[in-house]
């Protein structure tokens, strides 16, 4: 298994790893985030590429990896939630493919991505499942 650095805090104060993407105070005219988000998704590239994961699982995240810059970057442009919820769909979809079988990539993978949300002046992640839907009520005979 891939030896995992460990990523500076981006002001979480002991904060558990799951988290929502708001609007917070985002930073306006992000010209200097290119060259932060490509180093960042090359780094979690590196993470998820020495992790001892399955073959289909690797090439699910790596394909989802691939998508988050343009969606980064059209969030930080735009502010529009379509971006932030897609976003925040592939990162679920992500980490369910490495939570069984790297959860300390799994991890490091989310503590990452709020040290970058924290950088680029987004809100944190919503990390936490959805609730399953209820069950259809019985109609009493």
């Amino acid at each position: 298994m891939a030896e995992v650095a460990p990523v500076a805090d981006a002001g979480g104060g002991g904060r558990p790893l799951s988290f929502g993407i708001g609007y917070g105070s985002p930073r306006r005219g992000n010209q200097g985030m290119e060259p932060d988000l490509q180093a960042e998704f090359a780094a979690l590239h590196n993470l998820v590429e020495e992790a001892d994961v399955a073959a289909p699982s690797r090439q699910m995240v790596v394909g989802c990896l691939k998508q988050l810059p343009k969606l980064y970057r059209e969030l930080a442009r735009t502010f529009e939630s379509r971006y932030a919820d897609e976003i925040t769909r592939l990162v679920r979809a992500m980490l369910k493919a490495l939570v069984d079988t790297a959860p300390t990539v799994a991890e490091a993978f989310v503590a990452r991505l709020h040290a970058l949300h924290g950088r680029l002046g987004l809100g944190p992640l919503d990390l936490k499942p959805s609730p399953p839907p209820k069950p259809p009520k019985r109609k009493a005979r």
